[in-house]
């Protein structure tokens, strides 16, 4: 026979084990429902600058001003450079080349070095409009690109009007350089 302390005792044990059973299912019931409503939320990121427009970017959109900014820090990278600035222009320029063009801007970064080296010129670009589509995700840049050649004491420019295209591409909420386009005006 077993001692009747003992069985009050193991009563109540299975009583509390009981009793914590419901809450404890309760809570788990409520974290698998939270972390589903998380998994499926929509997250827009809206950066707030002191002057100027709003700027937001979810993961597959952004907003047109954003791909504005964006657009003309990565042409000032790309379109306006010497001989001495050009390495660190590219290698920022690229962290930003989306992975599966990245090799192809490399090779034609690092050529356009070359004749910036052979000749010891630099160039600017100037421009006068630019404009975007953010549903193409597309950033488009016109102005005047100078080409500064050493002359002896002087200095050669050569002047050209030209439309620059930029393509990205958005990707878990980061804009990639997929491709540039260069056409004469």
């Amino acid at each position: 026979m077993e001692n009747p302390l003992i069985q009050e005792k193991l009563k109540k044990l299975i009583l509390q084990r009981n009793s914590l059973i419901v809450p404890l299912v309760a809570l788990s019931i409520g974290v698998i429902v939270l972390s589903l409503l998380l998994k499926a939320q929509k997250q827009r990121v809206i950066i707030l600058p002191t002057k100027g427009t709003t700027l937001w970017l979810e993961k597959t959109n952004c907003s047109k001003s954003y791909l504005e900014t964006f657009g003309l820090y990565l042409s000032s990278l790309l379109f306006s450079k010497d001989v001495i600035s050009a390495p660190l222009k590219m290698e920022e320029a690229l962290s930003y080349a989306h992975p599966s063009k990245k090799r192809a801007l490399q090779k034609m970064l690092e050529e356009e070095f070359l004749q910036l080296e052979q000749a010891q010129s630099s160039f600017s670009f100037e421009t006068k409009r630019y404009f975007s589509d953010p549903a193409k995700k597309t950033f488009i840049l016109e102005g005047t690109q100078k080409i500064y050649y050493p002359k002896g004491e002087e200095v050669e420019i050569e002047e050209t009007d030209l439309r620059y295209h930029l393509i990205f591409k958005m990707e878990e909420g980061q804009l990639k350089l997929l491709n540039i386009k260069k056409e004469n005006l």
